[in-house]
């Protein structure tokens, strides 16, 4: 009965450990309780299902000593707080003024699904906060974070890793020195260096974050990834798993095997295989360099889009333009202050707008302001060439012996015209090939030597390093070379081939339908007379572009009329014109200057004044 009673005493109304109401432990039950005397102080000794509590702290042991404020627990001990939060330990070591708890050897801390594993724990019940210092495991779902100290605050649900920190979840293994992690949010924030190994690649940085339920993560402080095949670095990266987002923020550089991407920021996406770069972006692979300000690449598809002076550089290719959208069909579009340029053949054509192909070098130039025109170099001169519409692309042919050829093609339509030092030329359209050089005039086509003009229903011009070699006139071929005012050599014929050394004439032929007309000159260059020949061929051969040898083929008709007889202007050929007002003088001319030529018909030819000024008004029109 006495045994009874006291036990009942202890459970209602022992008090320890100070007189303040907080500062009381409530010892709740004990299979047995014994009191001494220790000096002043009593000494409480618990043993069996102990069971204490303080405020709403709950305390399991097999065994307890009280002392004043201090409580020392053995046995299967266990601190109870709500119902997540849970430590268990073999001993323990507490005082109930600052609420400090050690527990030693096989120290567990439940807080909901995490467990934190240690030695020993000194862990503060009223702040929940718990802290180690030789070594802990925290096992948070399926992640493990082992570090050699750290702090876990349970109510922050925040735990700071110190000295060889170690994370293994599985899919890679971390590493650093310092690192938080919040338990809540399944969250791993790096605080100092941090290196993350995967199967596939690993991860440098200095500060940033993992989060393990998003599957995202931010790499900061000279973040750096490498694996076999890939190297990366920025200022910043950022990487979604989920959505295979990757981006590197501030001097950002890629390197995946052949290819190579630098720009101020990178966006990638690994589902779609997209990149886009913005800021001063520059992109290379083994077929193409690419620059601009931002650039857009898809590499499942090839879709290529730039804006902001972008430049590709594919092969011998060079492309420049402000806009740059190169498409999956194949073909790309280009705009405002297009420069495309073929440095083998040092070609470039510029243009408002074009479309392009690059399998076939495919090019169509167009422009609304201004006209697209083409520049040729060659032996240190330029031939520049001007129409509303060019068009280039190559053409592949194989040989019997399988051997493929490949054959640049250029076409100009509407207003065609040249220019060059020693060459200018104007007509409807044009074609080239660069197989034997030819650029082939068509409708109303006029070329001009010095001082010599050409023009035929189609004219063809053969083109040797830079410069003309020959030109073929076609069907009504007509030459007239300017001696002085309304002095002219001339010379028809159905078709005639005209051969230049060194940009200077060297010889001629007339087939079909020769005429001649030539003013022969003495020795000091007077006028002696004027020579006209009908036949059916004729040959000259010229010094200096001074006719020095002709002959006339089959029965020709020669007439040498004396100079006091001439009438410079009556004695022209059939379809004279004189087209010197249309002759391009300067690049601006091919750009700007509209002509349209009408050749007048023979017996209009006595007024050539009035028939040029008429064409000069249409041009002004």
């Amino acid at each position: 009965m006495r045994y009874y009673l006291f036990t009942i005493l202890l459970f209602f109304s022992i008090q320890l450990l100070g007189q303040q109401d907080g500062e009381l432990i409530y010892i709740e039950h004990a299979d047995l309780t014994r009191l001494e005397k220790n000096g002043e102080d009593e000494l409480r000794i618990l043993k069996g299902d102990v069971r204490m509590y303080q405020d709403s702290t709950f305390m399991f042991c097999d065994s307890a000593r009280l002392s004043g404020n201090n409580l020392v627990a053995v046995g299967n001990v266990v601190i109870v707080q709500s119902d997540t939060i849970s430590v268990f330990g073999d001993s323990l070591v507490y005082n109930s003024v600052s609420r400090k708890a050690k527990l030693f050897n096989n120290v567990t801390l439940e807080n909901g699904d995490d467990n934190l594993y240690t030695h020993r724990l000194d862990y503060n019940v009223g702040t929940r906060v718990a802290s180690y210092r030789d070594t802990a495991l925290l096992v948070s779902h399926t992640t493990k974070l082992q570090s050699l100290k750290g702090v876990y605050d349970v109510n922050q649900k925040l735990a700071t890793f110190k000295e060889y920190v170690v994370v293994r979840d599985s899919s890679f293994d971390l590493r650093a020195d310092s690192l938080k992690y919040n338990t809540d949010l399944l969250k791993a924030i790096f605080i100092s260096p941090t290196e993350i190994k995967s199967d596939t690649a690993n991860i440098y940085c200095q500060n940033g974050f993992y989060d393990f339920n998003l599957k995202r993560a931010l790499f900061a402080g000279d973040p750096q990834y490498q694996s076999p095949s890939t190297r990366a670095d920025a200022d910043t990266m950022y990487y979604d798993q989920r959505t295979g987002d990757l981006q590197l923020l501030g001097n950002a550089y890629y390197e995946e095997l052949e290819k190579l991407a630098k720009a101020e920021k990178i966006l990638y996406n690994e589902k779609t295989k997209s990149s886009q770069l913005i800021g001063d972006g520059y992109f290379k692979n083994k077929e193409s360099i690419v620059e601009g300000e931002e650039i857009f690449y898809d590499d499942k598809t090839g879709a290529l889009d730039i804006s902001g002076e972008g430049v590709i550089e594919d092969g011998s290719n060079l492309i420049q333009a402000d806009k740059i959208n190169y498409l999956e069909s194949g073909f790309g579009t280009l705009d405002g202050n297009v420069i495309w340029t073929d440095t083998s053949s040092q070609t470039s054509v510029f243009c408002e707008h074009a479309i392009y192909r690059k399998d076939i070098d495919y090019i169509k130039a167009t422009s609304e302001q201004s006209r697209p025109y083409m520049q040729t170099v060659s032996e240190g001169d330029t031939m520049y060439m001007a129409a509303d519409t060019l068009y280039s692309f190559n053409t592949y042919e194989t040989d019997s012996l399988g051997n493929v050829d490949t054959l640049k093609i250029l076409k100009a339509y509407n207003d065609v015209r040249l220019f060059k030092s020693n060459l200018r030329a104007i007509g409807d359209s044009l074609y080239f090939d660069d197989r034997d050089s030819i650029f082939t005039l068509f409708e109303n086509p006029y070329v001009w030597s010095d001082s010599t003009q050409f023009s035929a229903d189609t004219i063809d011009l053969y083109m040797k390093d830079g410069s003309l070699n020959r030109a073929h006139l076609k069907y009504n071929g007509l030459i007239l070379n300017l001696i002085e005012t309304d002095y002219f050599n001339q010379i028809k014929g159905r078709n005639i081939n005209v051969f230049f050394e060194a940009d200077t004439l060297d010889r001629m032929t007339v087939d079909g339908n020769a005429e001649s007309i030539y003013y022969m000159l003495d020795k000091v260059d007077a006028f002696v007379g004027a020579n006209t020949t009908i036949c059916s061929k004729i040959f000259f051969k010229f010094s200096e572009n001074d006719v020095i040898d002709i002959k006339f083929y089959e029965q020709p008709e020669s007439k040498m009329i004396p100079i006091q007889e001439v009438d410079p202007i009556a004695l022209r050929l059939p379809n004279f014109f004189w087209n010197e007002k249309s002759k391009p003088l300067s690049l601006e001319d091919i750009l700007t200057k509209k002509v349209t030529v009408v050749p007048i018909k023979s017996e209009e030819a006595l007024d050539t004044t009035s028939t040029i000024k008429s064409n000069d008004e249409k041009s002004d029109q």
